[in-house]
């Protein structure tokens, strides 16, 4: 086990005798310099100038002198190395006497840290995100004598720059050192600003999904043995246009020696070559396409082989660049990721010690922290720490804080406790620390691209998550509330009274909406945050008191209504899409006649069912606005799911299709996919098929909670795909005991569709209906199978009971499926022949029947009940209200009673009935005399014309 020393002093600690204030400006006059040795390193050249200048801006003065000479009559402030093992390389030791200032470290880096630490401590100023600080003026400056001697807890604490190109970023740069940060950059930037990074104590780190550097695909016609063999045949790594990669395709041979001494050698001409390479990340191209020679497979686990998993045979290929690496360069620092097929915790190989693994923790929950046992989300990743942590390597988290939002939304999310806990977590655990990921305000980003506001503003929206990240990593026994009323209180100024009620609401709401907040989730499910009655409005007018509370401070004035625009521009609109989606929720049609998979959406139930059309480009792998839409409707019946879907396309001739085994490569086809998530598991299961349009099939079980993918599962799904002048038509039927839980649930499926339009000249465009989104089951649409069997045409047999059945049939007439009888002294029973619609109708006589409703906990909208009859007398349409957590009964509403006139033609009735979402409900049909009852269909009073 990994085992830290903690902080040596963590308080400005007296000296033993009486302490005195130490002046370093009086009456607006400097008393002090900064002294430093002859030809200092850069980061205690760059600490000296930042001193002098924040001691004199805080004086309300120029910069006081720097010299590495003695000043007479001025007081030194002195920047040195020293030679003390108990500090390490980043602690400092800070000693204010009589004399002067001392600040002195191991490394210059050490100094720096230093630096910045007396100018918080002593001096009070704050940076809260790159290019904005708080800084006291007064003409006075007096410091107390004392001690203080410090190291980070953490040994990894960095920030990971993500959506910019390269660019000299002075400000965050600044911001992350000064912030006691590891400021790390790549050798290409350190060769273009040299200086400014040396300044700053920048750690140079090369490699990442590096393979394809370091195995050239122009290799690939001379030696295609270096390649990976994939469905019997070598392919490249990747596929280039205009020279950049557009797409990976695989990994490179591993097992191949030449492959291996390609890779070594160029790890250790990194660490050769000007700038020398600091530390080196060996990971993977950025796809899970593995090579499937036999010498490749020896090297797998067979427990992993069979979910999927490569770790062990990737750990082995690792171990053995690492040690030829270390041959030539014994003290490389080398990093591997825990990520994608490796995500796991090898089976069959132990890592090099000296490797520092970065768990790469994709699709772990950000409403909760990893601590959080209540979490199902996050059950899987806590059992990914414990693997990875037994082998004793350092362990670091690299985090999806930024990218749990799609790229087109502001990042407005309040997850600093969320951080404060899961660094609780991480000392708990003997994790080394982690990487933030976060985009920089000051971004070398696309002037043409869409999401350039948001952007620019990532970094302000989350700036309290990061900066209290930061404060944690260097000392986690400091309480994160303390930390944040203290930076929020500089930040907000007169207004913070107000803002800290608002911060807190926000953040309450944010915690305690139901479900997960994951990778690359639509921005839209935040919009549930906003359900809890009155919670908008009172944000709101928190937001105009504090903007009131700032009126006489322009800069506080700024930020409250900046931080009123992130909430317009996330919280607000996701609300209005969370509604919209619950009024679109995609309602299922009971099949009623035969289904033939063929391609042909001709058969009267296809044709009397919704149509959901709102699919959304999936912002983090296309561009710009959907261009093609998609077409779906579902239908259900007591043993198969059926989808029908139409793909728009203007050019149907040049789709990418070149897969045709089932289960093979068809992620790079054109294509759809279907997700189907287990009511009964809470939606933690799902399973994931994708089809291309030569109808190859490859399907998956995944469970989210343990992160368990079964990729041989099977489960007899039936497709025909037609390819249209127009379209591209797929008809699907998919066994409902695809889950090993009864298929008849009282809850609503979850389901999502995807397409994948893909052509030959490279046009890639993915969507999806659940608002862009693929994998998580957390933004799947819930589609809803209000009523089953509402034409009667599934019938259970005069000897058994409905599923649902509470009573059995008082005469020997077939049952209807899934109804109950009401106990009357009457008939019920299903009859053939001279049906409204279908085959099959029912006969009631002095009985009634009824069923349960299947509708969201938060469904509160009309529904619209149509049905047809015949008959004499009258037929009742009544509700009965259940208790929602005890089921018990309530009390029963009569909706409507109608007046039959006609005892051989049919009639069609309707009446619409206000849900609430507070009980459960059951629909009954009572008739008193005798009728004929057929076609029951209820849907959303707004998808109502799919009824006529």
């Amino acid at each position: 086990m990994l085992k830290f020393i903690p902080v040596i002093v963590a308080l400005w600690a007296a000296l033993p005798f009486p302490a005195e204030a130490l002046e370093l400006v009086r009456d607006s006059k400097l008393l002090c310099y900064i002294l430093t040795e002859p030809d200092p390193p850069p980061p205690i050249r760059f600490a000296a100038s930042e001193l002098a200048a924040y001691i004199g801006k805080t004086a309300g003065l120029p910069p006081c002198p720097v010299s590495d000479r003695e000043i007479r009559g001025l007081l030194p402030l002195r920047l040195r190395l020293l030679n003390e093992k108990s500090i390490g390389d980043e602690g400092y030791r800070i000693s204010v006497t009589g004399k002067g200032v001392e600040i002195g470290a191991n490394t210059g880096t050490g100094v720096l840290y230093g630096t910045f630490a007396f100018i918080e401590k002593q001096l009070g100023v704050r940076w809260f995100y790159p290019g904005e600080e708080y800084c006291p003026v007064s003409g006075t400056l007096a410091i107390q004598e004392g001690v203080l001697q410090e190291k980070p807890f953490f040994t990894t604490r960095t920030i990971q720059h993500t959506h910019s190109a390269r660019g000299r970023y002075l400000e965050t740069w600044n911001w992350i050192v000064r912030n006691r940060m590891q400021l790390v950059t790549d050798k290409g930037s350190y060769s273009l600003w040299r200086k400014e990074l040396e300044e700053r104590g920048a750690v140079v780190s090369a490699g990442g999904h590096t393979l394809v550097e370091l195995v050239s695909d122009r290799l690939f016609e001379k030696h295609p043995e270096y390649f990976a063999l994939v469905n019997g045949k070598r392919i490249r790594q990747v596929e280039i246009k205009d020279r950049r990669v557009v797409k990976w395709l695989s990994q490179p041979c591993l097992t191949h020696p030449e492959v291996q001494k390609m890779v070594v050698d160029g790890i250790c001409k990194s660490f050769e070559t000007d700038p020398k390479t600091t530390q080196y990340l060996i990971g993977n191209n950025d796809v899970p396409v593995w090579c499937e020679c036999p010498d490749c497979r020896k090297d797998d686990n067979p427990d992993e082989k069979v979910r999927g998993i490569v770790t062990t045979r990737f750990y082995k290929f690792i171990n053995r660049v690492a040690a030829e690496v270390h041959k030539k360069h014994p003290e490389a620092k080398l990093l591997a990721w825990a990520y994608q097929s490796y995500q796991d915790a090898p089976l069959g190989v132990k890592p090099d010690p000296s490797l520092e693994i970065r768990l790469c923790d994709h699709y772990r929950c950000y409403r909760h922290d990893l601590g959080d046992t209540s979490c199902s989300r996050n059950e899987r990743f806590r059992k990914l720490y414990s693997d990875w942590s037994r082998f004793g390597n350092p362990l670091v988290e690299r985090g999806y804080q930024e990218t749990l939002l799609d790229t087109g939304s502001y990042f407005y999310l309040p997850i600093e406790s969320v951080m404060a806990r899961d660094i609780q977590y991480f000392k708990k655990h003997s994790v080394s620390g982690l990487v933030y990921l976060v985009t920089t305000p000051e971004g070398n980003f696309p002037k043409d691209s869409p999401y350039l506001p948001m952007l620019r503003e990532r970094w302000r929206c989350q700036w309290q998550s990061v900066y209290v990240t930061a404060r944690l990593l260097w000392n986690p026994d400091q309480d994160y509330r303390s930390v944040l009323e203290e930076i929020s209180s500089r930040y907000y100024g007169p207004a913070w009274k107000v803002m800290k009620k608002y911060r807190e609401l926000l953040t309450e709401l944010y915690l305690a909406a139901p479900g997960h907040i994951v990778y690359l989730q639509p921005g839209t499910d935040i919009g549930r945050c906003l359900s809890k009655k009155g919670s908008k409005e009172q944000l709101l007018q928190y937001l105009a008191d504090a903007g009131k509370a700032a009126a006489g401070d322009p800069a506080v004035s700024r930020r409250i209504d900046r931080e009123a625009e992130y909430f317009r521009l996330l919280w607000l609109a996701a609300s209005e899409k969370y509604q919209a989606a619950l009024n679109s929720t995609v309602s299922a049609a009971w099949r009623n006649g035969e289904i033939a998979i063929d391609g042909n959406l001709n058969e009267p139930s296809w044709q009397n069912t919704t149509v959901t059309g709102n699919f959304v480009r999936n912002a983090s792998h296309t561009k710009g606005a959907l261009t093609k839409q998609t077409h779906a409707r579902v239908l259900f019946d007591s043993d198969f799911i059926y989808f029908g879907i139409e793909a728009f396309e203007d050019a149907p001739e040049k789709i990418l299709v070149a897969e045709t085994k089932r289960d093979g490569n068809v992620f790079n086809d054109n294509s759809i996919e279907i997700f189907l998530a287990d009511p009964a598991s809470v939606y933690r299961r799902f399973a994931h098929w994708i089809i291309n349009s030569k109808d190859a099939v490859y399907d998956e079980f995944y469970d989210a909670a343990s992160g368990k993918k079964d990729p041989g599962f099977n489960f007899g799904i039936e497709s025909k795909t037609v390819v249209l002048k127009d379209r591209i038509v797929t008809e699907v039927r998919i066994p409902r005991k695809v889950f090993s839980t009864a298929p008849y649930m009282d809850a609503p499926w979850r389901i999502n569709l995807c397409r994948n339009r893909r052509l030959k000249d490279g046009t890639q465009e993915l969507s999806s209906w659940s608002d862009g989104s693929y994998g998580n089951p957390e933004t799947f649409n819930p589609v809803l199978i209000i009523l089953k069997n509402g034409s009667f045409e599934e019938v259970s047999g005069a000897s058994g009971n409905s599923p649902e059945g509470e009573d059995g049939p008082k005469n020997p007439k077939d049952q209807p499926l899934f109804w109950s009888r009401e106990n009357r002294p009457g008939e019920c029973g299903v009859m053939k022949g001279d049906a409204f619609a279908g085959e099959r109708f029912l006969r009631l006589r002095k009985e009634g029947i009824h069923q349960k409703i299947i509708l969201p906990e938060d469904f509160s909208r009309d529904l619209s009940i149509r049905f047809s009859a015949r008959g004499s007398g009258k037929i009742a349409v009544n509700m009965y209200l259940y208790d929602r957590k005890t089921g018990k009964f309530k009390k029963s509403v009569p909706v409507q009673s109608f007046e039959l006139r006609n005892k051989t033609e049919w009639e069609s009735f309707s009446v619409n009935y206000p849900v609430r979402g507070t009980e459960t409900l059951r629909i009954a049909f009572v008739v008193p005399g005798e009728a004929d009852l057929d076609d029951i269909r209820i849907l959303p009073v707004e998808r109502a014309d799919l009824l006529n």
